[in-house]
C-alpha cells in the first residue's frame, strides 16, 4: 500500500475566477485568491487550465478524480457559455481538496495558478496540517481549507 504526507502544513487558500477578457485573440481567464492574507491575481487561457486539470486527473487517478470533483466539472473546450462559472466550480473544488493532491502536484497547481507556494507565505498566517491518507483509501469529501 502506497501512501504520501506531507510535514508542510497549509495556510488557509480562496479561489475565485472572477470573470474573462480578450488578450491577443485569446479569451483569458481571470483567476483571484488569498493564501492567508496575501492576495494573489492570475489570467490563464482555458488550454492552460486544462492542462492543470490533465495533471490533477492523472494525479488522483480517473476514479479518485471522479468522487472528489464530482458536481464540479470541468468547462468543456471551446470556451462555451457558461465556461467562467464552470471554471469556478472547478477551481474552487480544487482548492477545497488541495489536501488530498499529492505532495509533489500540490506545489504544481498552486504555481501554475499563481498563487504563492506555502513556503512563500510569512508564518503570520494561520497554518492548518496536511492530511495523511493511503493511495488506497476511498476519496475523501472535499473539505474547505478557506478559514
Amino acid at each position: 500500500m502506497s501512501s504520501f504526507s506531507c510535514e508542510l502544513e497549509l495556510p488557509a487558500y480562496t479561489v475565485e475566477v472572477t470573470g474573462h477578457h480578450e488578450k491577443g485573440g485569446h479569451t483569458m481567464y481571470v483567476i483571484e485568491g488569498t493564501a492567508g492574507a496575501a492576495p494573489w491575481r492570475a489570467e490563464k487561457r482555458l488550454a492552460a487550465l486544462r492542462t492543470l486539470h490533465d495533471r490533477v486527473v492523472l494525479s488522483l487517478g480517473r476514479a479518485r478524480y471522479d468522487a472528489i470533483f464530482a458536481g464540479a466539472s470541468f468547462a468543456p473546450r471551446g470556451g462555451l457559455p457558461g465556461t467562467t462559472a464552470k471554471l469556478n466550480r472547478w477551481c474552487k473544488r480544487l482548492f477545497e481538496s488541495l489536501r488530498y493532491v499529492p505532495d509533489g502536484q500540490l506545489e504544481f497547481a498552486l504555481v501554475w495558478l499563481g498563487a504563492p507556494r506555502p513556503a512563500d507565505i510569512p508564518r503570520l498566517v494561520p497554518l492548518r496540517p496536511r492530511a495523511r491518507f493511503a493511495a488506497s483509501d476511498h476519496a475523501p469529501s472535499p473539505i474547505s481549507v478557506a478559514a
